[in-house]
């Protein structure tokens, strides 16, 4: 999983999306632009695949299938986006916490989510102190477990219910997608 931030000129961070196995890095390559308006930061470790942007711009020139998944997907992609903007403005940090830890499930492969309070604060956009209180909320609650920078998700289906709607909205985003 990679984590998209949008950056200030004073260099502090806010997470604004997400990509694991359903996406691509960098796709505003496409429609031509040449840097990215976002870092890129990796979060869960998996494969990946490599192309040069000369070359996808080319193959999605002359191939409508793939035209086709790319803007489907930059439509989820943005509207992921949007979603998290307003998720930031709006929601508690227990319940961005919960859509988070949420999405890390989706793309992990190993039972616990290894990141600090430190790391977690700029992906949510707050404070570490402020991460903690949450996460100790949600250890209390017990829909997740955590110790020296590994999380560990124990009832999914209660961490759904301290999670904003904005999870479930991005969630059927994508899954049209694959239909």
């Amino acid at each position: 999983m990679v984590s998209m931030l949008a950056l200030t000129e004073d260099g502090d961070t806010a997470e604004v999306g997400v990509t694991g196995f359903e996406g691509v890095i960098g796709i505003q390559s496409v429609l031509g632009g040449l840097n990215n308006t976002f870092d890129f930061l990796v979060q869960l470790s998996g494969d990946a695949w490599k192309i040069k942007s000369e070359v996808l711009r080319q193959e999605f020139r002359k191939d409508n299938k793939l035209q086709d998944s790319v803007l489907r997907y930059m439509h989820a992609s943005f509207a992921q986006i949007s979603q998290t903007a307003l998720c930031n403005r709006l929601h508690t940090v227990e319940e961005r916490l919960a859509r988070w830890l949420l999405l890390c499930e989706d793309r992990m492969n190993g039972e616990f989510i290894t990141l600090t309070h430190e790391m977690l604060g700029k992906m949510l956009g707050t404070r570490r102190s402020t991460v903690s209180l949450a996460a100790a909320t949600l250890q209390n609650a017990g829909v997740v477990s955590y110790n020296r920078g590994r999380i560990a998700i124990k009832d999914r289906k209660g961490l759904l219910k301290v999670s904003c709607t904005c999870y479930d909205m991005v969630q059927r985003r994508f899954e049209k997608l694959y239909q």
